[in-house]
């Protein structure tokens, strides 16, 4: 990262694996050589008062700080957010690093210029995508042939985090080298898992179900977990959740949930 000094980093990405890779890479070089670490998650916190206090005080073991804040465009930002962030300028040896997955507002145009670094990641497609997957297949030490790249490519698309996995899973054999065969099982998988998540028809979500269920025989916990991973919207989320804690109370079992999802009832978790 440099030499620290007060500035306010911006990462943003809708590809969550690229967007905390970039995260850790910042701090973990910020710890090599300081510890006053503090981390937010904006929606959690509620009120700005904690990061508030984090600024005004000096650290006993260092005179440097680095902050993280997750989602700090979640929802609407607050004058009070704003302010802390054109404050930061002021504020001797304290880097605020913002981690979204949300455009940057159109109020807050000062984090795009300098003192501060705004980071876009552009989406991957084509010879990014490309790019990409050599680039993770070296860091691990993995070989590719052009037809493992396309293998990826095709099972895959840009779910970085699945491409990931294949690789880390070949780079542990004691010839690091990916094994297509068994693509064919995931593909089958996610193929499934994508229909059942975004099928337009009652029949094309249950078959998936069934297919899931019966046909791989995926645990329905495994099913949920993986429509969960990456909600299309808050209310989605939210929905998700409120389903999670149901089942984890022992109000509902996630067959059941699957099923209402398929047949697309839009049961209100607290209806239930």
């Amino acid at each position: 990262m440099g030499a620290l000094s007060n500035m306010i980093i911006t990462i943003y990405s809708k590809d969550s694996y690229r967007r905390i890779k970039a995260l850790k890479e910042i701090i973990n070089s910020y710890l090599e050589k300081y510890s006053a670490y503090y981390r937010f998650d904006l929606p959690e916190v509620g009120d700005l008062g904690d990061i508030k206090s984090v600024l005004s005080t000096n650290s006993m073991f260092s005179d440097k700080k680095l902050i993280v804040i997750d989602n700090p465009f979640a929802n609407k930002p607050k004058k009070e957010l704003k302010d802390i962030l054109k404050d930061t300028s002021k504020t001797k040896d304290t880097v605020i690093v913002l981690n979204t997955d949300k455009k940057i507002p159109a109020g807050l145009p000062f984090l795009k210029k300098e003192p501060n670094l705004y980071k876009e990641q552009e989406d991957l497609g084509g010879e990014s995508l490309k790019r990409f997957i050599l680039r993770e297949a070296k860091e691990l030490g993995v070989s590719l042939t052009q037809k493992d790249i396309d293998s990826l490519e095709e099972t895959h698309g840009k779910d970085t985090w699945a491409i990931v996995k294949e690789l880390e899973h070949a780079s542990l054999r004691d010839t690091p080298k990916l094994d297509i065969s068994s693509f064919g099982e995931s593909f089958d998988y996610f193929k499934n898992l994508n229909t059942f998540r975004r099928g337009y028809s009652t029949e094309q979500r249950m078959t998936a179900l069934e297919n899931l269920l019966v046909g791989r025989k995926d645990e329905a916990a495994r099913i949920f977990n993986g429509i969960a991973f990456r909600p299309s919207n808050e209310k989605e989320a939210l929905t998700l959740a409120s389903y999670d804690i149901l089942v984890k109370s022992g109000k509902l079992d996630y067959e059941e949930v699957l099923l209402a999802i398929a047949l697309d009832l839009e049961l209100e978790p607290q209806e239930l």
